[in-house]
């Protein structure tokens, strides 16, 4: 029971959300359900009664008149039916993408800290598996049939139509042997039962030859891209590349060999199964039509029922198999979809920003019991320029992201003005913030909106190009505001270089009306000289703003009020470059090293 009220609140989901959307899925599936109960029993009867007017020698007329009105019928019945599938198949791609974007809408507004969990990007991709039914992942699984929302909604009509149909074929049968009945059902349950277990053996050896496969298709992309033509040619991998791929090869059909004689074994059982059943069946009516107990054309309508009945049978499991796959996955659609943003009533307004104080703040990473960050106490003034530097790891990333509220202390504060974030409204809160991240994006879209997004202020972003000095290179490249940055979907879409690329980045975080600027590793691409004629750039047009630069580089030393040094999650040092070099120690050491990339 709990199963079944399980796929009608799924159901009733759906369609609740495609009449939300105003989509009339509703009235298309009733029609479409209609339709099919009725499809299949114009070439159950007709062909019976064109079989009894032919031995019966009804005139020619006679003859033509149920042949005509077989194809007239069965034709337009099928003709209605695909039109109204179409017609469907339109709204369920409409509710799907709906359904997509409230699934990407939740994600967006999750807390950081939960989508990084790998638990949680499991579930979403479930979720999506469970609106769209990833094609690959369904064939691993050896699904057939309709998948993701379509195998719900159109297995609910499946299961509806095929309820139908059977009903109406034990009435058509009801005038035979109560055993063939029970032959049918029984052949049809040991089918289903020996094809699920086909499915699970067709899954465990796919799931066994995966590795096997990919590394063959590594192989493959590796010997004709063109990318690695030189490193062949250099050192000689032809043999290497060949050897690797005859060598997976041999272990992927070892494995598909392994389950070759389960899966014959079954599949024999299937066909013998089948086999026996139309022997049973065949014999059963050809011998009432020898003994007269009924003529040519009933034992016609007799077989086409008894062959539909198994179809529907056979429809009825599959759809039921498929519901219960992708319904289990739907469950984690609602939990992602529905869940509650963080609750907002009684938080503080943003108050003005004198000050950010980091006071005794641990952090690790939930999952993990070692802290990446400790003891961490730190000021940040209004109108400072700040550079946190550390080696690879030393835990600067983890700062920022603590900074920005994507992550919470595990203990300690940090607190705006001597208020604790927590107790701020966390949307307000992220105004406060502008960054730029090693791994920032160009969006295949055009210039201005990788810059403004949605936002309509062109003077300002004319003015933050200028200053960063953007136009030279717009002039240079010959780009317009409305040229895409990209040629993925426009082949007039324009390549940038990775500086150029850098450029537009920092733009998109000046732009921004945020008090506090953030740079974490931005320019890590970026040789020392390029890195820093950039950060003087930048330093130029910040208006006085808040900077926190991240690096293991020095390029912004000179352009920075305090220098931070954080070393294995701890703050080893801090002040201005000159009392830090005055020390002698981390620091001095990080800058003699690198000093000569800035000459």
């Amino acid at each position: 029971m709990k199963k079944i009220r399980s796929y009608f609140r799924i159901v009733y989901f759906l369609f609740q959300s495609a009449k939300k959307n105003k989509i009339r899925l509703e009235w298309g599936m009733v029609a479409l359900t209609l339709v099919r109960c009725l499809l299949p029993f114009p070439m159950i009867y007709f062909p019976a009664a064109i079989i009894e007017a032919l031995v019966n020698k009804r005139g020619t007329p006679e003859v033509l008149g149920l042949i005509v009105l077989m194809v007239v019928t069965s034709t337009g019945l099928l003709g209605l039916e695909r039109c109204i599938q179409k017609t469907c198949n339109i709204m369920l791609e409409r509710l799907k993408s709906r359904l997509h974007e409230n699934l990407s809408e939740a994600v967006m507004r999750m807390p950081y800290e939960i989508m990084e969990s790998d638990a949680f990007i499991k579930k979403v991709e479930r979720a999506r598996v469970a609106v769209n039914g990833d094609l690959s992942w369904s064939v691993l699984r050896g699904v057939s049939g309709p998948r993701g929302v379509n195998a719900i909604c159109i297995g609910c009509s499946n299961i509806f139509v095929g309820i139908v149909q059977i009903f109406c074929y034990i009435y058509i049968l009801s005038t035979l042997h109560i055993g063939i009945v029970l032959l049918i059902i029984v052949s049809v349950l040991l089918n289903s039962f020996l094809s699920t277990k086909k499915k699970r053996i067709d899954f465990s050896q796919r799931e066994r030859t995966s590795e096997m496969s990919t590394r063959m298709n590594t192989c493959y992309m590796a010997m004709d891209d063109v990318k690695m033509a030189k490193d062949i040619r250099l050192f000689g991998m032809e043999h290497f590349l060949i050897e690797k791929h005859k060598e997976n090869r041999k272990n992927y059909f070892k494995i598909r060999r392994s389950f070759f004689a389960s899966y014959l074994g079954i599949e024999g059982s299937a066909l013998l199964i089948s086999g026996l059943q139309n022997v049973v069946i065949y014999g059963y009516l050809a011998w009432n039509v020898v003994k007269g107990r009924f003529s040519i054309g009933y034992f016609s309508k007799y077989f086409s029922t008894i062959m539909n009945f198994v179809n529907s049978l056979s429809t009825i499991i599959e759809s039921v198999v498929n519901m219960n796959l992708f319904g289990e996955y739907m469950e984690d659609y609602y939990e992602i979809v529905d869940k509650k943003e963080e609750e907002q009533s009684r938080k503080k307004s943003l108050p003005e920003l004198h000050s950010i104080v980091f006071e005794n703040v641990w952090f690790m990473y939930p999952g993990t019991t070692e802290y990446v960050l400790k003891d961490i106490n730190l000021t940040i003034e209004a109108g400072n320029k700040i550079l946190l530097v550390g080696l690879n790891g030393a835990g600067k990333s983890t700062l920022v992201k603590l900074l920005l509220g994507l992550y919470q202390p595990s203990k300690g504060r940090i607190l705006i003005d001597g208020t604790d974030v927590k107790e701020l409204d966390r949307s307000a809160y992220i105004t406060l913030f502008s960054a730029v991240f090693q791994d920032y994006m160009i969006y295949a879209e055009s210039l201005k909106e990788n810059i403004m997004f949605d936002r309509t202020d062109l003077s300002r972003m004319e003015d933050i190009i200028k200053r960063l000095k953007i136009s030279q290179i717009l002039e240079d490249n010959q780009i317009q505001y409305d040229d895409s940055l990209s040629k993925e979907f426009d082949y007039n879409g324009k390549e940038l270089s990775q500086g150029q690329k850098q450029r537009m980045a920092l733009a998109r975080a000046l732009f921004k009306p945020s008090q506090v600027l953030v740079l974490d590793e931005p320019t890590a691409a970026l040789d020392a000289s390029a890195e820093y004629q950039l950060y003087r750039d930048f330093d130029e047009i910040v208006d006085g703003r808040t900077v926190l630069y991240i690096s293991h580089r020095l390029s912004a030393a000179m352009l920075c009020n305090k220098i931070i040094v954080i070393k294995k999650g701890e703050i080893t040092e801090e002040g201005s470059h000159e009392q830090l070099l005055a020390r002698r120690a981390d620091y001095f050491e990080m800058y003699t090293k690198q000093a000569q990339s800035y000459k």
